[in-house]
């Protein structure tokens, strides 16, 4: 039996709290979680398109959008969160959310029956929920039809109406047989209910649900990709969902995949290896990130997307590829379709600088991108570059509040990953005033380590920073220690501060052009002359496979004084490339207008200094017992000379099978 547990998250500031947080949970995969059967998407086996509809050896396969099973929508607000509002606002009852999410509906022959095969996101009991299908057997839409009863739905022209109500909460699984119809093509609808009736999820929706809402508003558009859904129900009519059957097609075993989804901005889902403990639900579990103390103020770190299933908001812009690839980390009580579903970030970012723009679920609307969040957003990075002509010298981190903190922590980890970042009001790590240890208190919400620890690593990562003069989360006296850390690095970054402007004054006004500008030409730098680092183990998560151990052509740091809170910092540069070193300017100021008047402080890259190749390595270690450096990415070759600083014996291994053993202290030779 599958552990479960059924709490609810408590949004932050102004959105309705539905109870308690869980205490922190032990992270890792879920043992006790079922690999559940599902058909392998003809065209890419592990994520979809949700909405999608294809042929699988014979099988009809339709594959759902997930966390879509909200219902009918009234002009009722729904409680769920003022950033992350669904177009419908039907609840389960207490202790059975998201038991009717449909995955995916398989429709298969067996003998003179029809086989439907449904896989639901969560069950909890096998009598929580019903399955509704309808078969129009003459195809025709004028004969037929009416109320779905005991379901409360209807459409046009069927004939068979079959209702499943009994599911395996083992297997999350509801499934049956109707008489195959006579006729070699018919039509097929489903729905998936709660036992009283009440429709929560329609199939057979195609891959362009809407996701419009704006913290809600109007009624009837949401974030969640079921506009359309939502306002059928509403309706009381779903004729216009539904799929034509072929039956020569299912006994003839074809495999034909999904027509190709164009460009524009859609749901895409992966399966995750991971599900977070009790494995399936929408129930919110607490994290690591609790405030850093005993103040407490609502935004700390929870996990509430539990199972295998992985939604994110993905915007395809209409120009050819290869493109670049945005990421747009959401902020705190937002969600996968926040700030994509904006017209004006789809032609900034989209169209005008030929991006795919990312925003991952992050486990929920608080995951604050370390543990099971960043395990998602990892996988959705690659999820996404494994599906569509990514360029991976184009690829950006960015975020907006929370998001801004995950942007900062994102491009500190994996500064070989991005050319870029853009940071929307992002708070560092702390949110009551500069870097940690200033102040006898600090509040780090549901961050996991606090960025200014790492701002260094970023030498190589230009940075757009919007920020909010009237910013009443993220104000002036935590902007401008941000803005010193950025300058005292003296590389190329710009501080944008508008006035008037408030913490969402960006996002309620949808207009990105100077930042989208600012990073249309970067591109990633590869195995630079001068690599920074800094990392620690209580960064990552070795049970989720999150280990922060390398940059460029630096890896494998290992600690050497067994402290898991303690830094690694490692500062090295090779010559053996010879490659120029970037110049940079004074630091400078501009102004401007948009979205509303701005003043900005900036240095940036204006030139190059050649400098000689010679085959030498010089650098400064504190906390390191071995790292491992690519020889090759170095240009270092045998007979490196070398001049390095450690305070703790390290071993230092070469790709090439070197190895250099240093003592404490300054070390000086050739290796």
């Amino acid at each position: 039996m599958k552990l479960r547990l059924a709490t609810s998250v408590a949004l932050f500031l102004t959105l309705t709290a539905c109870g308690e947080s869980q205490k922190p949970v032990s992270l890792g995969p879920d043992p006790t979680a079922p690999v559940l059967p599902i058909a392998k998407n003809c065209a890419s086996p592990q994520s979809w398109i949700g909405g999608i509809t294809e042929l699988c050896n014979g099988k009809l396969v339709y594959r759902d959008y997930i966390y879509d099973d909200h219902g009918a929508s009234d002009t009722t607000f729904n409680g769920i969160g003022a950033l992350s509002s669904p177009a419908g606002n039907k609840t389960y009852p207490a202790g059975q959310g998201n038991t009717a999410d449909l995955v995916e509906l398989q429709l298969s022959i067996n003998g003179d029956q029809l086989h439907v095969r449904a896989l639901l996101n969560t069950l909890f009991d096998a009598k929580s929920t019903l399955l509704g299908v309808t078969i129009d057997t003459d195809n025709n839409a004028n004969t037929g039809g009416g109320s779905w009863a005991p379901l409360v739905a209807s459409s046009q022209g069927w004939e068979v109406l079959k209702v499943f109500d009994t599911g395996d909460p083992e297997t999350n699984l509801i499934e049956g047989d109707i008489p195959l119809p006579s006729s070699g093509k018919w039509r097929i609808q489903a729905a998936l209910a709660k036992a009283d009736g009440t429709v929560m999820n329609v199939a057979f929706r195609g891959p362009n649900e809407g996701a419009a809402g704006v913290y809600g508003l109007p009624p009837g558009k949401g974030v969640w990709f079921e506009d359309k859904q939502a306002l059928a129900l509403m309706n009381g009519d779903i004729s216009e969902f539904g799929a034509e059957v072929n039956v020569a097609d299912l006994k003839a075993g074809v495999t034909r995949a999904a027509d190709e989804v164009g460009p524009g901005l859609h749901e895409r889902v992966y399966v995750s290896d991971y599900t977070v403990p009790p494995g399936e639900g929408t129930s919110c579990v607490a994290g690591r990130g609790d405030g850093g103390g005993t103040l407490s103020i609502g935004f700390e770190q929870e996990f509430c997307f539990l199972g295998r299933y992985q939604p994110y908001g993905i915007y395809v812009p209409n120009k050819p590829g290869p493109h670049g690839m945005q990421m747009a980390f959401h902020g705190s009580g937002a969600n996968l379709a926040s700030l994509i579903n904006a017209p004006g970030m789809q032609q900034a970012f989209g169209e005008g600088v030929n991006r795919i723009i990312v925003v991952p679920s992050a486990r929920g609307p608080d995951g604050y991108g370390s543990d099971f969040s960043e395990r998602d957003l990892l996988d959705v990075m690659d999820d996404v570059e494994r599906n569509y002509p990514i360029d991976l010298d184009r690829v950006f981190a960015g975020g907006y509040s929370q998001g801004g903190y995950i942007t900062y922590r994102m491009a500190a980890l994996y500064p070989q990953r991005f050319a870029g970042l853009v940071n929307w009001v992002g708070f560092p790590g702390n949110l009551l005033n500069t870097p940690a240890g200033e102040l006898p208190i600090t509040y780090t919400a549901g961050g996991v380590g606090d960025n200014f620890d790492l701002f260094g690593s970023l030498i190589h990562i230009p940075a757009a920073l919007i920020y909010a003069a009237a910013d009443e989360l993220v104000p002036i006296s935590v902007q401008v220690p941000i803005q010193q850390a950025f300058e005292n690095k003296g590389t190329a970054y710009e501080y944008f501060l508008h006035a008037p402007a408030e913490h969402l004054t960006f996002v309620l006004l949808d207009q990105w052009e100077k930042e989208a500008a600012y990073t249309k030409d970067l591109v990633r730098v590869k195995n630079p002359a001068h690599v920074i680092y800094r990392t620690a183990d209580f960064l990552g998560n070795a049970a989720l496979e999150i280990v922060h151990d390398r940059a460029y052509w630096v890896s494998e740091i290992r600690g050497s004084n067994g402290d898991p809170q303690a830094f690694q910092d490692v500062d090295f540069r090779s010559y053996g490339c010879g490659k120029s070193e970037p110049q940079f300017s004074a630091s400078g100021q501009g102004n401007g207008t948009g979205p509303v008047p701005w003043v900005s402080t900036f240095i940036r890259q204006i030139g190059e200094t050649p400098v000689a190749a010679d085959n030498r390595l010089d650098g400064t270690l504190s906390n390191v017992s071995s790292l491992t450096i690519d020889a090759a990415g170095a240009c270092l070759s045998p007979g490196t000379k070398y001049h390095i600083s450690s305070d703790s014996p390290v071993v230092i291994k070469f790709s090439d099978g070197r190895v250099l053993t240093l003592a404490a202290g300054d070390n000086s030779g050739v290796i």
